[in-house]
């Protein structure tokens, strides 16, 4: 099967590697292309350790306009994948490129509407620009979305991506991001240490069973923290 190459005009991915100037117009889509399919072979791997049965129920959150989702039927054709995203026009063109189903997303975690709970929910560098406001709740919120035995796994900005001192405990935020149209307190750029985002993790036993499978610091693109979280059958 072909990798869809197309592009939206939109994509902020393709225009924040562009507007590097390291780049020529060429070479950023080849690196665009090149960089979602390492991670969409990265998270092949993670879940095949996981033996995640061979076909389940999987939803991309904050998918973008489909960097990593494009390389799915492919590299993991074992998934029925639905992404999700706060921008309508990647939502349309994640569904009319690739066939997903999707879901509209929110600013607010609370108004995230979704009826049913997956496999495995996996989003690529979101809590690496979500406040202290707002971490807790989008972390239970996309938990919420597990099914009873699934995964949830997620990457964080932490002490490899930082030039400031992180603290235990710590979170640093900046209300600013490659994606302008969003508005800064719901979107911006955060570092957060990773007995930060453990507390944060063991909170969530206090509305369902929760299970650290996996930390790996610096782990994606060689600077951001992978967690791994197992949702426990009660």
């Amino acid at each position: 099967m072909t990798t869809v190459t197309t592009v939206h005009e939109n994509d902020f991915l393709l225009q924040f590697i562009k507007e590097r100037g390291v780049l020529s117009s060429e070479d950023a889509l080849s690196h665009y292309l090149a960089n979602g399919r390492d991670s969409a072979e990265k998270l092949n791997r993670i879940i095949q350790d996981l033996n995640v049965k061979q076909s389940f129920e999987f939803l991309d959150f904050a998918s973008g306009y489909g960097m990593v989702a494009r390389h799915y039927a492919t590299v993991m054709p074992q998934a029925r994948v639905t992404t999700c995203d706060i921008h309508p026009e990647a939502n349309a063109f994640n569904h009319e490129q690739f066939g997903f189903d999707t879901i509209q997303s929110q600013s607010v975690p609370e108004e995230l509407r979704v009826e049913r709970q997956f496999d495995v929910v996996f989003t690529l560098s979101f809590f690496s620009h979500i406040s202290d406001a707002y971490f807790s709740r989008w972390l239970l919120r996309l938990y919420q979305l597990v099914k009873p035995g699934g995964y949830l796994i997620f990457t964080t900005h932490g002490r490899v991506t930082s030039n400031y001192v992180l603290g235990k405990n710590q979170i640093i935020f900046y209300p600013d991001s490659e994606q302008k149209d969003l508005e800064g307190q719901y979107y911006g750029t955060a570092y957060t240490h990773p007995s930060y985002v453990m507390d944060k993790v063991s909170d969530l036993h206090v509305y369902s069973p929760v299970r650290f499978e996996l930390f790996k610091e610096g782990f994606w693109w060689g600077h951001q923290d992978l967690y791994v979280l197992g949702k426990m059958a009660q």
